[in-house]
């Protein structure tokens, strides 16, 4: 998630100042006063760190050749063609050393400051802070002031209960406590920022594979009408919950019921432990080419084929249901490949996963410390308004 949708969505300054005074001690072990730096503010003591707007990222004075690097690496390739040449040229000048002398921005001061400040990287995200420190190699990772544990303490059950499980699809949690996670920092790109020219689907195929085995080594048997009048039921609550918070119109009734109607058609099925947020920004590879997981932080028990949805139809971006078609129209192509292709049976899967994700979103509109309903809510209660209207795809039970 990028600072200025961060600031456009929370009180921004605020948390990231809050978040980093109590972060920062309780990493380096000794108080901590961080202060937010204008334009002509000068960091009269401690340690100066700069906003990169193009990276969504702060460093300190002098960083390393790794620090730059990384810098370089997060932003400089992507998946989109006509944006390959110039985000390249773009990428790898903004993160040399002159280009971030030049766009760099003052962002705060920490005094007294934390060890190897020139060998690490301070990265605001969705939920948490994340510190990446080349010097040690590690990476913490601390709850943004104001807002839920929850998240945290799911991410280490699902990632400490189950370790034996082979292959594991995750890195192992070093450290913890009870507002964060340590962990290895891992060398590698996440997918979204792979070189256009290296493969990606085998060895996501080979991810996939290990989340699946990981997923069903512990799994409970349910049927559509069971777990579509669970969803219904938690996202009434949860609907509750956001109203009194937010102003927000709340999602359409009679969507929800014809979701519920179809996929109460699935019959028997499995719930197991999913990740939750399997996007290409949450996929690292490795620079052996294999993959690995980040950010566990919505992993929980839903039903077996969630991820393989999120990740194919990309439900997190506001116009997934134009991809709905090729998933409903039975194709084995990737990653639905694994899935049932009966038509029937696919029109109940998506109606299910749509409740699924309507309850994702509700729950992330109570996990922050949020100015206003958050964008994701309000694009999935239109889109479920849109379909019950017949806008996307007819007789496919989308609500």
């Amino acid at each position: 998630m990028h600072v200025r949708e961060m600031r456009e969505r929370e009180p921004y300054e605020a948390v990231l100042r809050e978040s980093l005074t109590a972060g920062l001690t309780d990493y380096s072990g000794q108080p901590q006063r961080v202060t937010l730096l204008g334009a002509r503010d000068e960091a009269l003591d401690g340690q100066r760190w700069w906003y990169q707007p193009l990276f969504s990222a702060y460093h300190a004075d002098r960083p390393t050749r790794a620090v730059r690097a990384w810098l370089k690496d997060s932003l400089r390739y992507t998946e989109v063609r006509w944006r390959i040449a110039p985000q390249l040229a773009v990428g790898t000048l903004a993160g040399a050393r002159l280009g971030l002398r030049a766009l760099g921005q003052p962002g705060f001061s920490i005094s007294p400051g934390i060890s190897a400040p020139e060998a690490s990287v301070l990265l605001p995200g969705n939920q948490r802070v994340r510190l990446l420190c080349f010097a040690t190699r590690r990476t913490r990772s601390f709850i943004k002031a104001g807002f839920s544990r929850e998240g945290l303490t799911r991410e280490i059950a699902a990632r400490s209960a189950r370790q034996g499980v082979a292959p594991a699809p995750f890195a192992p949690i070093l450290d913890h406590g009870p507002d964060w996670i340590e962990e290895e920092l891992l060398s590698g790109v996440v997918l979204a920022r792979l070189p256009p020219w290296r493969r990606r689907q085998p060895a996501l195929g080979r991810l996939l594979t290990a989340l699946d085995a990981w997923s069903r080594s512990e799994q409970r048997p349910c049927t559509g009408l069971e777990r579509a009048e669970q969803l219904v039921s938690l996202a009434s609550q949860l609907e509750a919950a956001v109203r009194e918070r937010y102003a927000f119109e709340g999602l359409p009734e009679r969507a929800l019921a014809r979701l519920a109607e179809e996929a109460s058609a699935l019959g028997s099925l499995e719930l197991t432990r999913t990740h939750g947020d399997l996007q290409p920004g949450n996929v690292l590879v490795r620079p052996s080419g294999e993959m690995t997981l980040l950010d566990w932080e919505h992993s929980a028990e839903r039903v077996w084929f969630y991820d393989r949805l999120v990740l194919g139809l990309r439900s997190r971006a506001p116009g997934w249901r134009s991809a709905a078609p090729a998933f409903l129209s039975g194709a084995s192509v990737f990653p639905f490949d694994t899935l049932p292709r009966e038509a029937a049976w696919r029109r109940r899967a998506l109606a299910l996963f749509q409740l699924e994700e309507a309850v994702w979103y509700l729950r992330e509109a109570l996990s922050g410390r949020y100015l206003r309903a958050p964008q994701g809510l309000i694009h999935c209660a239109r889109g479920l308004a849109g379909e019950y209207r017949g806008a996307a795809y007819r007789g496919a039970g989308a609500g």
